[in-house]
C-alpha cells in the first residue's frame, strides 16, 4: 500500500471500526467544473468532518497513488472512480491551524494557501517572489501561467467565524478572501473543486449573498447527504 504526505491520515484510519462514507466522493465527481464545483458540507461536531477531508485529499491528490486504499470501498463501483482519482493538484487547509489575533489570522490564511499553490511550480511562480502580492493578485497571476488543475479542501472554514464573529469588518475581509478563491479567473480556468467544511452554512454568515456560487449541503436541506454525514 502505497502512503504519503498526501493519503497518509486516511490511510491510517481504515481500520474495523471504519465507517465508509466514500460516496460522498460520487457526489463531489458530478459537481466537478461545473457551476456547483464550490460546495460547503456542514454538520455538527463529530459527524467526521475532517476524517472526510482526509478522504478526499487522499482521493483526488496527484502526489500520491490511492486506488489501493479506495478499491473495497462504495466509491470504488461508481463510474467516475477512475476518472478522478489522483488526478489534481490537492491543496487542504484547516481553520483552526492559525491562531492568532484576528487580523494575523486573515495574513496568514491567504499566506498558507499562496504557499501550498507555489509548492507545485517552479521559481516562476515561487512564494517568495510574491510575498506580499494579494491572494487574489496572486491567483490570478497563477491562472495566467498555467493550466493545472486544482482541488482546494478548507476543513472547519467557520472557526474565524465562531472565534472572532464580533470583528464585523474581518468577517466580511474573511468573506472576500473566500470569494477571492471561488469567483477569481483562478477558479475559472484552474479549480475543479472548492470543498469546505464547517459547523454552519455559508449562507449562516454570508447574509449579503457575497458567495453566492457556493453549494450549501447539510442533512437539513441535503436528505440524501445522510449516505456520507453522520456519527464517526
Amino acid at each position: 500500500m502505497d502512503l504519503s504526505n498526501d493519503n497518509y491520515a486516511f490511510g491510517n484510519q481504515l481500520n474495523e471500526l471504519y465507517v465508509d462514507k466514500s460516496a460522498i466522493i460520487a457526489f463531489l465527481n458530478q459537481n466537478i467544473e461545473s457551476h456547483n464545483s464550490s460546495i460547503c458540507v456542514s454538520s455538527p461536531r463529530r459527524f467526521g468532518k475532517t476524517y472526510i477531508a482526509d478522504m478526499l485529499q487522499a482521493y483526488y491528490s496527484d502526489a500520491c497513488n490511492s486506488k489501493d486504499l479506495f478499491e473495497d470501498l462504495k466509491i470504488s463501483k461508481a463510474k467516475t472512480f477512475k476518472v478522478h482519482i489522483n488526478q489534481y493538484h490537492t491543496i487542504i487547509a484547516s481553520g483552526i491551524d492559525y491562531v492568532y489575533n484576528p487580523a494575523d489570522y486573515l495574513k496568514e490564511f491567504e499566506a498558507s494557501i499562496k504557499r501550498r499553490i507555489a509548492k507545485f511550480f517552479n521559481s516562476e511562480l515561487k512564494i517568495r517572489e510574491f510575498e506580499e502580492v494579494s491572494l487574489p493578485a496572486y491567483l490570478d497571476l497563477v491562472a495566467s501561467k498555467t493550466s493545472d488543475k486544482f482541488v482546494i479542501i478548507i476543513d472547519e472554514y467557520d472557526y474565524f467565524f465562531r472565534q472572532y464573529g464580533s470583528e464585523k469588518e474581518l468577517c466580511q475581509k474573511y468573506l472576500e478572501i473566500l470569494r477571492s478563491i471561488s469567483e477569481s479567473e483562478f477558479a475559472k480556468h484552474n479549480l475543479s473543486l472548492l470543498y469546505l467544511t464547517g459547523i454552519f452554512p455559508i449562507s449562516f454568515y454570508d447574509v449579503d449573498n457575497t458567495l453566492g456560487k457556493f453549494k450549501d449541503v447539510s442533512v437539513l436541506n441535503s436528505p440524501n447527504s445522510l449516505n456520507y454525514i453522520g456519527f464517526t
